[in-house]
């Protein structure tokens, strides 16, 4: 019994035991496994490779998930990875995170991968050969990566792939003509890289090919005939380049929807074959060298609903049948020398939305069917001479200076109006009341007949003296009024009631905006605590440097993102310097300005403001850095193209603050290391703490006001003669940053001392517009430049030394400055027009060497003194620089092929 007992209590414990195992089994089994999937143990190693190089966070994909299941933007098919999109919009990096580099071997391990997409993620580094080894690869996008160097011949192996974009990055080199191997390439997309060269004939027979997009490149040479061969291309965009030649004929391609040539070198008469396109939906032609008329042609493309032929040499009169493009929604045909009177049938043109005729010859009535289109928004007419009286109804924003209306101010005058139409024999109907600079005399009216002669001359004589009596009574009382308004205004600000007084940030203001005043510009308001967490209490190994205006740190925001803070401490900088960097971010609002993100002025002892960070620093630390650590460093320097790439951004971001802000703004701060240069070398003009209105300000002090801070202040440094800004002194300034580029030569800008005076008067003389042969002396050795790029160096130093013309009032204005850097070939080639006007081409005018380099010849003043620049400063010299008003002469990009939009602000409707 007892044994009975035993064995009846060892089988319960067997039977327990047997339990907990199998409840711990299954509660093992319940437990997530790690990455289940993908199948193949090499690909589950290959993704955890690539998250850990790209250092991609939990929060996209998570450690312990399934990839195919789990992770952002991975796609599977039957346990394989067949498709991974990377994007910076969805993908996050991993806390603290250092900036990646081109770490992406682990791919080799993905052989079922057939889409990857690394797009608006950097990845900075060349792209490997080894790409040519994922052979399932069907698409392939490192657009906006940050990759640089070549485009590895390799690709050319990926016989499967059909979508192909290496957009927006700092590619270099040659085309490779493997890739015309590709025989299954769709898409090919290397727009906005620093590609040279020609296009590969080879390249021209790719059968499927549909999208050809080569823009903002450094391209050149004919566009070869074999386009043509490319039946199934619907979109071919090549702007920005230097394409040179004629148009090739493609009138052949049936298919092609979007024409992008604009901005390049090409001559020639634009084709009549292209009217046969029947699909074509936007046609840009614009900023070339095309000469003859509009062909009719061109109104055969019903689809039609861009139109581009600006700034151009076109003549003649518009087809008459421009009517019959019913579709057409955007129409430019500024900047040639179009004449004629308008043709009829504008008034099918229903879905019209922005026509520019601006600079041209065109005469006669503007059409009041054309004018009253219910889709129009704009119309500029600029710069002809339409006469009459203007329509009744216009557009919203309508400009109409510079014509022969009767009915509207800043217009011709009326002799000049005479004059065009007397040179082509066309009767002008007279206006009993026109409106000009001159007045009208009407010279054939016979006089009326008077009975005392002596007593009518008398009182001819006397009324148009009372006339003035009374006007000048009248201007008096206007002027006083004005004065007393002004006053009443000024006191009233000075008031102790008058705006806000306490100075706190919670009373600040900035939400109750200003005139001129954008607040959605100034970025995000920082709490102290943020912005000291994000540089590690301001620990001096982020200190970047130490300005004039305050002291700068990186920082890294609880996001992610890298940010630069300027720290503004009022017992070293005069507390409230940063109202003005405030005011032109308020106001001003252009991609080459350092990027805004924010600001906190909630202490007021401390202000901080942040900035967008730089990966590539400023042009002075950028033109030559240490190609490797150690002993043995290897200075490398700037390649010219991206020297010219800075030098055109550094002047667009110049000629937006002289010519596209109202009132101009002046930089006074230029120098290398106010030039900042981002991942793609992208210029963003920095140290805009110094920047004053060139004119005067017509809401001086606005952001003090919001901020409750007082005048007194900016005020004394006015009168100290600091403030006194002109525009010449800005261009003065840029000239020696170009003589930096050109010459490789650090600390020109921003300093003057008798070493660099004596440096600018010994290059001055090897710059000569007429010969290159001293030109050698002064280019950096380090540049490897042809005989075609050392043209554009060439150029560049006659620009160069233009600017530093020593009278103001001859310096080139930062527009033509611009002009002439987009086109360096003209500059030697001495046929760059001064003027960007059609009067000024069209005369006998000289040409831009001359129009700059004839006060030199007389000039005993050395030019690179900066004596005149101290002058300039104190009040001196520059008052009569010129100033020249904007004319919305912004850079577009490659798809933006369309009359550029106009500002009601800039532009006021005119009757």
């Amino acid at each position: 019994m007892e044994s009975c007992r035993r064995c009846r209590g060892a089988w319960w414990g067997v039977a327990m035991i047997a339990i907990a195992i199998a409840v711990v089994a299954v509660g093992v089994s319940a437990q997530p496994q790690p990455l289940p999937r993908p199948e193949s143990q090499n690909e589950t190693q290959a993704m955890q490779a690539l998250r850990q190089s790209l250092e991609i966070g939990d929060s996209s994909w998570p450690a312990r998930a399934d990839p195919c299941t789990s992770w952002v933007g991975v796609a599977c098919d039957d346990g394989h990875v067949v498709s991974i999109a990377i994007s910076g919009r969805n993908v996050t990096m991993a806390s603290g995170a250092r900036h990646p580099v081109f770490a992406m071997d682990s791919l080799l391990g993905l052989p079922a991968l057939k889409r990857l997409t690394v797009s608006d993620f950097s990845v900075p580094g060349t792209l490997p050969s080894w790409l040519g080894n994922l052979s399932a690869l069907e698409s392939l996008d490192f657009s906006n990566s940050s990759v640089n160097g070549s485009i590895p011949p390799s690709l050319g192996q990926l016989s499967r792939l059909r979508s192909l974009s290496l957009a927006r990055n700092s590619l270099s080199g040659n085309i490779p003509w493997e890739l015309s191997n590709l025989s299954s390439m769709q898409l090919l997309d290397l727009s906005s890289n620093m590609m040279s060269g020609t296009i590969p004939a080879p390249l021209l027979n790719l059968p499927e090919l549909q999208v050809l997009d080569l823009s903002h490149n450094y391209l050149s040479g004919p566009i070869p005939d074999k386009l043509t061969g490319l039946v199934g291309l619907r979109r071919l965009i090549l702007a920005y380049n230097y394409f040179s030649g004629a148009i090739p004929r493609l009138g052949s391609l049936q298919l092609l929807s979007a024409i992008d040539l604009s901005r390049n070198n090409l001559s020639g008469a634009v084709p009549a074959a292209l009217g046969n396109l029947s699909r074509l939906v936007t046609l840009g032609l614009n900023d070339n060298h095309l000469n003859g008329t509009v062909p009719p042609e061109l109104t055969l493309c019903s689809e039609l609903e861009a139109l581009n032929l600006g700034g151009n040499l076109l003549t003649g009169n518009l087809p008459l049948s421009m009517g019959s493009l019913l579709q057409l929604k955007r129409l430019n045909l500024s900047m040639n020398a179009l004449t004629g009177s308008m043709p009829p049938g504008w008034d099918s043109l229903v879905l019209l939305e922005r026509v520019d005729l601006s600079h041209n010859l065109f005469y006669g009535p503007l059409p009041a069917d054309l004018a009253r289109l219910p889709t129009l928004a704009v119309l500029n007419v600029s710069d002809n001479f339409f006469n009459e009286s203007l329509p009744a109804v216009l557009p919203k924003v309508t400009v109409t200076k510079k014509n022969c209306f009767a009915n509207a101010t800043r217009q011709h005058t009326v002799r000049a109006c005479a004059k065009f139409y007397a040179d082509r024999g066309v009767t002008v109907p007279r206006d009993p009341t026109p409106s000009s600079a001159e007045p009208a005399r009407n010279a054939t009216a016979p006089a009326a007949p008077s009975q005392g002669g002596r007593e009518s001359s008398k009182e001819k004589h006397l009324v148009p003296l009372f006339a003035g009596i009374g006007g000048g009574l009248g201007l008096i009382i206007l002027v006083g009024l004005f004065a007393l308004c002004v006053h009443r205004i000024e006191r009233k600000e000075r008031s102790p009631s008058g705006g806000n007084r306490s100075g706190g940030p919670a009373e600040s203001g900035f939400g109750s905006g200003g005139a001129g005043i954008i607040v959605s510009r100034l970025g995000e308001a920082f709490s102290y605590t943020q912005l000291q967490h994000a540089t590690k209490k301001f620990s001096g190994a982020n200190l970047i440097s130490q300005g004039h205006s305050g002291d700068l740190y990186k920082g890294l925001l609880d996001g992610g993102t890298t940010v630069v803070v300027k720290r503004i401490e009022a017992s070293k900088f005069r507390k409230d310097s940063y109202v003005p960097e405030l005011e032109v971010y308020g106001r001003a609002s252009h991609s080459r300005l350092v990027s805004l993100v924010g600001y906190c002025l909630e202490r007021e002892d401390e202000k901080l403001l942040v900035y967008k960070y730089m990966p590539n620093g400023d042009l002075a630390s950028a033109l030559h850095t240490k190609g490797s650590p150690g002993p043995g460093d290897v200075l490398r320097s700037l390649d010219w193209i991206t020297r010219l790439k800075v030098a055109i951004g550094a002047a667009e971001a110049l000629s937006y603050l002289h010519h596209d802000s109202q009132p101009p703004l002046v930089h006074r701060d230029i120098k290398a290391s106010s030039i900042l240069l981002d991942d793609k070398f992208e210029v963003r003009l920095g140290s805009l703490s110094e920047v004053r209105s060139q004119d005067g300000d017509s809401h001086p002090g606005l952001i003090r006001r919001l901020l409750g801070l007082s005048q007194s202040s900016d005020q004394g440094i006015r009168d100290a003669g600091q403030a006194v800004a002109s525009c010449a002194l800005d261009v003065y300034s840029y000239g020696k940053v170009l003589l930096e580029l050109v010459s490789g030569k650090l600390g020109i800008s921003g300093v003057s001392d008798p070493r660099t005076d004596a440096w600018l008067d010994w290059a001055m003389p090897l710059i000569n517009p007429h010969d290159k042969e001293s030109l050698p002396k002064l280019v950096d050795p380090s540049l490897i430049v042809d005989e075609d790029l050392l043209e554009e160096v060439w150029a560049v130093a006659i620009i160069a030394k233009a600017c530093l013309n020593p009278k103001p009032q001859k310096r080139p204005s930062m527009r033509h400055v611009l002009k002439a850097l987009e086109n360096p070939h003209k500059v030697v080639r001495q046929d760059f027009q001064f003027s960007d006007t059609l009067a000024m081409r069209t005369s006998s005018h000289s040409s831009w060497n001359e129009a700059l380099f004839g006060s030199w010849r007389h000039s005993s003043v050395i030019p690179g003194t900066l004596r005149e620049e101290y002058q300039m400063k104190a009040g001196g010299i520059g008052a009569g620089s010129r100033v020249e008003y904007p004319q919305s002469h912004t850079r577009r990009g490659s798809s933006d092929i369309v009359p550029e939009p106009i500002s009601e602000n800039d532009y006021p409707r005119s009757r």
